[in-house]
């Protein structure tokens, strides 16, 4: 099992070519460099953070923590990271911070997003479904 959060992306429909570009793309932007996750015989694939694995110490998660702790430098950098990425992921995903466990989901806007991970209120274990850009509050 990993020592270090896992920060991952998941979107319906995302094909290795779209998801190898906004990796690509990511070692230029201001925010954290992203990685595509792709497979050999399957053509869809997830995108993920590689630097958020070395984000938390290692004995962080045995204290029985509601949010991540991250550093005020990371969380500005996430939230840059998330907003460059909205503008290339438009539909709905899902942005995961979790140990390799069965995480709980919650839907939330794309706004509210950028403020949990700003205020440092990253649940634990916590997939957040992130509605699609224009999507109507409900």
């Amino acid at each position: 099992m990993p020592r270090g959060i896992h920060g991952a992306i998941h979107a319906e429909g995302l094909d290795k070519g779209r998801a190898l570009k906004i990796a690509m793309e990511s070692r230029k932007a201001d925010g954290f460099p992203i990685q595509a996750e792709t497979r050999l015989l399957r053509r869809d694939a997830s995108l993920s953070i590689p630097a958020l694995r070395g984000a938390l110490a290692e004995d962080e998660r045995g204290r029985g923590r509601i949010t991540w702790n991250l550093d005020p430098r990371v969380r500005e950098r996430l939230a840059e990271t998330l907003e460059w990425l909205y503008e290339r992921l438009p539909e709905s995903f899902i942005f995961e911070a979790v140990w390799d466990v069965e995480p709980t989901e919650k839907y939330v806007s794309r706004e509210e997003l950028l403020r949990i991970v700003e205020g440092d209120r990253i649940e634990v274990n916590t997939c957040y479904r992130v509605e699609a850009a224009g999507a109507h509050p409900t």
